[in-house]
């Protein structure tokens, strides 16, 4: 069962975004921060952080033994009011001199410098989503015995133009089940060769690529920002993000080990209204 948390931080992008407004990024809130990446860009007031980003980590799932003593995975959930991912991994580990070139360089951001075992490589901690294909609308969703039915909702003339319903005075407030959600369906895709970069990363960070385990993700919301940085000793112009907050967390479960095609999910992003009955 998919487990997603939106966050605090999340639901306040929300907000002063419905009222057109700069979101204020509070101390301990960010993925720069945490990472130590342009944590120290503010954002102008012009600036709207928007969903754009993916993160991903290995800190989501625990052990548990079952009957007869088989062991099996379990979720790790997340509170609303974290603000990072447990162990969150970079998609991308590479030596400088094999640094992404300009090009492939667009697909991530939060980019640094880190140590392992006395080597020192690129990290990449952010993947862009693509939302060009996103096409966001209403659904009407109808729950029949625990079953969601899912069909395209059309506002009518006769929501333009409501008629009070008839109540007596002991008149509950009910809800149906059903409801109503905006919704935008994203797809995320790791291709089979950013599989292999994320195990190369769980080879380099803990000696094996057995713990190249995806169990937790995270939706983020950001804003681009053109900055300079070093690129194996020569100071080089590119895109990073900041402002970088995580809008939710989805628990999975990936052992990328025996990935050998690429691995899709699709996110929906949006809110849902239930449908309420005056009875």
């Amino acid at each position: 069962m998919e487990h997603v948390v939106r966050t605090a931080q999340g639901a306040n992008l929300q907000t002063c975004q419905l009222l057109g407004i700069a979101p204020a990024i509070a101390p301990n809130t960010t993925l720069n921060e945490k990472l130590s990446i342009h944590d120290n860009n503010a954002l102008a007031d012009t600036d709207r952080p928007s969903i754009q980003y993916a993160a991903i980590g290995i800190g989501g799932h625990g052990i548990a033994i079952g009957t007869n003593n088989i062991p099996y995975p379990t979720v790790i959930p997340h509170e609303t009011k974290h603000t990072a991912l447990y162990k969150q991994i970079p998609f991308i580990l590479r030596l400088p001199n094999e640094d992404l070139d300009a090009i492939e360089r667009q697909k991530y951001r939060l980019r640094r410098y880190e140590t392992h075992d006395g080597t020192t490589y690129v990290a990449y901690y952010l993947k862009v989503l693509d939302t060009s294909a996103t096409n966001p609308k209403l659904e009407l969703r109808t729950v029949t015995d625990g079953v969601v039915t899912s069909t395209e909702y059309i506002p009518s003339i006769s929501d333009l133009n409501p008629v009070p319903p008839a109540i007596n005075v002991d008149g509950a407030l009910t809800t149906s089940g059903d409801y109503i959600a905006s919704t935008a369906k994203v797809t995320f895709t790791l291709t089979k060769n950013e599989i292999d970069e994320i195990l190369n990363v769980s080879n380099i960070i803990f000696g094996t690529h057995d713990l190249a385990i995806i169990s937790e993700m995270a939706l983020c919301s950001g804003v681009d920002r053109a900055v300079v940085g070093d690129f194996n000793g020569v100071s080089v112009g590119y895109t990073d993000a900041i402002g970088v907050q995580v809008y939710s967390f989805i628990s999975a479960m990936s052992m990328l080990k025996f990935q050998n095609k690429d691995l899709t999910t699709t996110f929906d992003i949006g809110s849902n209204e239930p449908l309420l009955t005056l009875s």
